[in-house]
């Protein structure tokens, strides 16, 4: 389509949002749906957008609704149209006629010119709304006018934020809100999006503008604190922003009142920020709205688990099975669970929850028959889990004081999903949603990892014959504290769920992540079925920083199965580990288990745990942990004042302590700190040395941190060589 054409379009679109908007300007409930009535919406509906798992693709989520909502990107060729939405443009046109789907465009209409032998023109032609106009419609409705979030535009466009990424590789740490803002772009698949600063910015700013439509600007002020302290924290701000925006705008703004679909890692990233300490980790920052406090939820906990359990089930494969697919059983309890909580008949949820569930098990079995025979395909989800949510004031219908749980939101499992501040005063929020025509949304909470669920740490089980207990030693109670971190803190499982995924889910060769993983893991994908055994082995190289993998070999089989860390340690002899023992004394010799041996991510990654959750990390039945040992060598050094030889013994075991760590930061700073007690006992010839691998360990770094302590090394250097020049 011509661009002039594309212009018209784009100006007849401003019109009719800008004629529906006055129409409605005295309406005391702004509802949406008002710009979309030409989409006939029926219960229940939801929309689709990539941005939320590119694996998951559209017709897959026919058996659970009657329209699908897809959001058309202005993808450069249509064989990216079809990675991404996994059909075909006039595939997608049919079941828009047939009532399935029904289009609305992400972008412009500007933005789709030049596009391949204009393969979209089928569904430009249709003049589909816009929903960003749509949404800017909504905001000034609901808000009056727009200064506030053009604040934060002018913010996002003023200056240049940081990621995290060179000061936390540095302190060789990984921060697990930096992990999900790739996994997040990247629409949690295997292929972590790190990219420039621009494109987090631009999505961010959707996310922004979308919690601006609903009239959530007080939480905006947070992103404006978040970004505006220091550098800002670009990653942290996008993730938030997600998060809030799944939760609280998208079930209005993109589902159209409808179900929105929200990926199980987003929960627990929401509950993650409702326990960390904002203030610990941002001193500077003062609370951003009245009777704003960082440390409990805007979304408190809701005392009712509507759904026993997360259900398991194939999806359809291909879009041409919907032609053998007419089970409407799960849709239409889905209409009915809508309609009760709509009309906050809470007497009839508990055995509409049931019968819903009862009707995704059927849907199961019958996408497992569609499934028979047919070539499973690399960018399409084959399994997908369902957990089911309700937001809004839906939660306030349970307990004596409703104001408790306003907001409340209630997951699958009896997880409860929060967020990260609470307003004293609910006046506010009440306000927003009083404005808003529906206040309750059912969410479906999906997870697109085929079945990776560990959740009985406390009682590992094993495939083995003997009958094991744990042994009783140091590093049994390291294990326990990693295993009761992991169950208090969401963002590990998050953290551990996403570094797996990344290094089997992309297919049975592993090119990335650490070496000695990938050869491992290519090494026995050529002569066993890895599935849950290897994903159960990485589990525990992750969470324990050991995963041992015991193998069955004979002329006529080759098996393997991984046996938890509690129940196994090497001898050592010499140094070099010469074979293995189970708990109850028997011996497996090295060819006959595969050892993953490195550093557990909470012990690598303790320094920002501390940081973010010192209430939960700092207990006393805490183990001795590396960064715990580097603070008791830091007041050695205090009572060992002026003993130089002791202290620099002292400097020495912390410089290898932060070897292991790969703590650059650190290590730099002790490497000087050791060439000026070499300077002061008059050693000045050594002293050299270890300032000079401090400048050299310097260079390779990134962050202003470390340019400053290098700074300091090169005037501790200079000084050294001009002593040395006097001798």
């Amino acid at each position: 389509m011509e661009l002039g054409d594309l212009k018209e379009l784009d100006k007849k679109e401003q019109e009719r949002v800008s004629n529906i908007a006055k129409k409605h300007e005295s309406d005391k409930k702004v509802d949406v749906n008002v710009f979309y009535k030409d989409f006939n919406l029926d219960e229940p509906h939801t929309c689709y957008n990539p941005i939320s798992s590119v694996d998951l693709k559209p017709f897959q989520l026919a058996p659970f609704f009657k329209n699908i909502v897809l959001d058309i990107k202005p993808l450069h060729s249509e064989d990216e149209f079809k990675k991404y939405y996994g059909m075909d443009v006039e595939k997608c046109y049919e079941l828009k006629n047939e009532g399935l789907f029904k289009f609305r465009l992400s972008n412009n209409y500007t933005d789709y010119s030049n596009l391949n032998n204009d393969y979209l023109d089928l569904i430009l032609d249709d003049k589909p709304p816009v929903s960003n106009v749509v949404n800017r419609a909504h905001g000034l409705l609901i808000n009056g006018d727009d200064s506030s979030i053009n604040d934060l535009f002018h913010l996002i466009g003023s200056k240049d934020f940081d990621f995290g990424r060179y000061i936390l590789n540095d302190l060789g740490l990984s921060d697990s809100y930096m992990i999900s803002a790739f996994d997040i772009m990247a629409g949690h698949t295997y292929n972590l999006k790190n990219g420039d600063n621009e494109i987090y910015e631009i999505e961010m700013a959707h996310n922004f503008t979308k919690l601006w439509a609903c009239g959530y600007n007080e939480i905006n002020e947070l992103f404006k604190l978040l970004l505006g302290t220091g550098n800002g924290r670009l990653d942290w701000a996008f993730v938030f922003s997600n998060v809030y925006a799944n939760i609280l705008s998208n079930p209005i703004l993109d589902s159209i009142n409808g179900t929105q679909m929200m990926h199980s890692r987003i929960k627990y990233l929401a509950k993650d920020m409702s326990i960390q300490k904002l203030d610990s980790i941002f001193p500077d920052l003062k609370n951003p709205a009245h009777n704003l406090e960082f440390d409990d939820s805007i979304l408190s906990s809701d005392k009712l688990s509507i759904m026993t359990k997360t259900i398991d089930m194939p999806t359809l494969l291909n879009s041409d099975d919907l032609d053998d697919f007419d089970f409407k059983g799960a849709i239409n309890a889905l209409k009915t669970l809508e309609d009760i909580i709509d009309n906050k008949r809470i007497d009839e949820i508990s055995g509409a929850t049931q019968d819903l569930q009862n009707e995704l098990i059927s849907v199961g079995n019958i996408v497992k028959g569609l499934q028979e025979g047919k070539i499973r395909k690399k960018n399409i989800l084959s399994n997908v889990s369902w957990g089911l949510s309700s937001v809004g004031f839906f939660g306030s219908l349970f307990g004596d004081n409703p104001y408790n749980w306003i907001l409340g939101l209630v997951s699958a499992g009896g997880f409860l999903l929060d967020s990260a501040i609470k307003f004293d005063s609910i006046d506010w929020i009440l306000d927003k949603l009083n404005k808003l025509h529906k206040d309750s949304h059912i969410i479906y909470i999906y997870d697109n990892y085929d079945k990776l669920k560990f959740k009985d740490l406390k009682n590992p089980q094993i495939n083995l014959k003997h009958n094991l207990t744990k042994f009783n030693d140091e590093l049994t109670k390291k294990y326990e504290y990693y295993e009761y971190l992991y169950e208090k803190i969401p963002s590990i499982k998050v953290w551990i769920d996403i570094a797996i995924q990344n290094l089997i889910a992309g297919g049975s060769k592993v090119e990335g992540g650490d070496p000695k993983i990938a050869y491992e893991i290519n090494k026995m994908n050529k002569e066993i079925s890895l599935d849950l055994k290897l994903k159960k082995w990485l589990f525990d190289h992750f969470l324990y920083g050991s995963g041992y993998l015991i193998t069955e070999i004979s002329k006529t089989k080759y098996d393997a199965h991984s046996i938890n860390p509690h129940f196994v340690r090497s001898i050592n002899n010499s140094g070099k580990i010469k074979n293995y023992v189970l708990q109850d004394g028997e011996r497996i010799i090295c060819d006959n288990i595969v050892c993953l041996n490195k550093f557990s991510i909470i012990e690598k990654n303790m320094l920002l745990l501390d940081t973010y959750y010192p209430e939960i990390t700092k207990i006393d039945s805490r183990p001795t942990l590396i960064r715990d040992q580097l603070e008791i060598n830091e007041k050695l050094v205090k009572d060992n004042y002026k003993n130089y030889d002791m202290i620099i013994k002292i400097f020495k075991e912390s410089v290898e302590l932060c070897r292991q760590l790969d703590d650059k930061i650190h290590e730099i700073d002790l490497l000087n700190k050791i060439g000026l007690c070499y300077i002061i006992k008059g050693r000045s010839e050594i002293a050299i040395n270890y300032l000079n691998d401090a400048n050299i360990l310097a260079q390779s770094c990134m962050s202003d941190e470390a340019k400053k302590l290098n700074e300091e090394t090169i005037k501790i250097l200079d000084d050294c060589k001009d002593i040395l020049s006097k001798n």
